[in-house]
């Protein structure tokens, strides 16, 4: 008889804690379109939202039986332990990594971790963005970058970007010949002092 009531305390334990859980996932759940996941400390995965699901593509059920690694693309993996001990150390971490569907496709995100308390127990809460978007904008203005760089470094006519209030902030070869300064000596300086100095004699 002991041991059955001993049982029961535990099982009623593990049922009240996975309703606390519950309820503060539930919460969570309702005002969020981006990846949620519950982690526990030995980064096995308690609760996932159904943007979770959808976006990995694991039945629920599947998702609840696996560690948070297990979602990591192998080539992000390296990273992982070296992210938990940040996240130990300074209770929560903002990080990129790539993410592994259950198909075996990648997507880069951006993971907002923290850890939480409940029922006295340590959580990871995990917010996870897909950021395939953002990835390929900054992809391409790199490369429109450089394009731009190319072609301006060949050039005959001076090219010259300033900010918002005049400094430079590129100086082509033809304009280095045109005005006889080099780009190391203007970046970063106001174009009119360059250019018309006197302007600012006092």
């Amino acid at each position: 008889r002991k041991q059955h009531a001993q049982f029961l305390a535990a099982q009623l334990r593990d049922q009240l804690e996975r309703q606390a859980l519950v309820q503060h996932f539930d919460y969570l759940n309702r005002f969020a379109n981006d990846i949620i996941l519950l982690v526990d400390e030995e980064h096995r995965i308690v609760e996932a939202n159904d943007t979770a699901v959808n976006a990995y593509g694991y039945p629920r059920e599947r998702l609840l039986q696996m560690r948070s690694s297990d979602l990591r693309a192998s080539e992000a993996l390296s990273s992982f332990e070296a992210d938990q001990a940040q996240i130990a150390s300074r209770g929560s971490l903002i990080y990129r990594t790539v993410q592994q569907r259950s198909d075996g496709s990648t997507f880069p995100v951006e993971c907002g971790v923290r850890v939480i308390t409940v029922e006295g127990k340590q959580y990871r809460q995990a917010i996870i963005r897909d950021i395939s978007e953002r990835v390929e904008a900054e992809a391409a203005l790199r490369d429109s970058e450089e394009r731009f760089r190319g072609i301006s470094h060949v050039a005959q006519d001076a090219i010259i970007l300033l900010n918002p209030v005049g400094s430079v902030r590129y100086w082509n070869p033809a304009a280095e010949r045109t005005f006889g300064y080099a780009a190391s000596e203007v970046v970063g300086k106001n174009i009119h002092r360059l250019l018309a100095p006197q302007r600012y004699q006092e």
